[in-house]
């Protein structure tokens, strides 16, 4: 049975639910929008490693044991760090679960006013903005490592050329070797390709996470979002207390 989605949670349509009713709607806006991101890329996240699963399976075979060590150190290099981010994705939907009931007991139990500035101490728009900067760093971790996987091949395909070389001096050279080496270099060409589309899907995740990052901090300082002083004051305040009623489980540092 496939895990129930962030934006099916009854915690999370209740407070969607709430915010509506209250018009509170760059609020709801702003839970939502989380919540739909984090399923886009939770899924992304599990087909990624998906994909490098079944490359490490392939890279497995490798009957050299010196190339597949390296290799597979790569590969196994790539998959921490895409754990690393499923990791980051659960914390953080663990965590908005638990603040969106929070704030549903919030609102029922102080109101309207005391809603609002719960939401507004999810740190929303923060919390994408780590999302960020974790994904531009596992995008450039993917292009070293496919360049990496490049310079193995590079050195494969060097080797290659000397025993062919010295298979015609010899009168040829036994065809498994050359089916092997065919078979590795074939194999060394599809990890970088892989590789590469990691990186490619790493870097549109960012770059698509900075772009809701930038919408929904703009949204929060348009002139007819603005509050008073005073108001102000009491957000500060409350998002202090609510951090310290409700310390969030896994620091964002374990991300890095």
């Amino acid at each position: 049975m496939s895990e129930l989605k962030l934006t099916q949670h009854p915690e999370i349509t209740e407070l969607l639910s709430v915010l509506e009713q209250n018009g509170l709607h760059k609020e709801q806006n702003e839970v939502q929008s989380l919540a739909a991101y984090i399923d886009e890329m939770g899924g992304q996240l599990s087909a990624m490693n998906e994909e490098l699963m079944q490359m490490h399976r392939e890279i497995s075979t490798i009957r050299d044991n010196s190339l597949k060590v390296r290799c597979e150190k790569l590969i196994s290099g790539a998959e921490k760090q895409l754990r690393q981010a499923a990791t980051a994705i659960r914390t953080v939907k663990h965590n908005c679960l638990c603040m969106a009931r929070n704030s549903v007991d919030t609102f029922k139990a102080k109101g309207k006013a005391a809603l609002r500035r719960a939401v507004f101490a999810m740190k929303i728009p923060s919390t994408l903005a780590l999302l960020q900067d974790m994904l531009e760093r596992q995008a450039a971790s993917a292009q070293i490592t496919a360049e990496r996987l490049g310079g193995i091949q590079s050195e494969l395909q060097e080797a290659g050329a000397h025993i062919q070389r010295a298979g015609r001096t010899l009168l040829g050279r036994p065809e498994p070797e050359d089916a092997e080496y065919e078979q590795n270099r074939g194999l060394l060409g599809k990890a970088q390709t892989v590789m590469g589309r990691m990186r490619d899907s790493l870097s549109s995740m960012a770059a698509r996470t900075a772009q809701l990052v930038d919408r929904l901090t703009s949204e929060r300082e348009t002139p007819g979002s603005r509050h008073s002083v005073k108001e102000a004051l009491r957000d500060l305040q409350a998002e202090q207390k609510y951090w310290e009623d409700f310390p969030v489980p896994a620091s964002p540092s374990a991300w890095r």
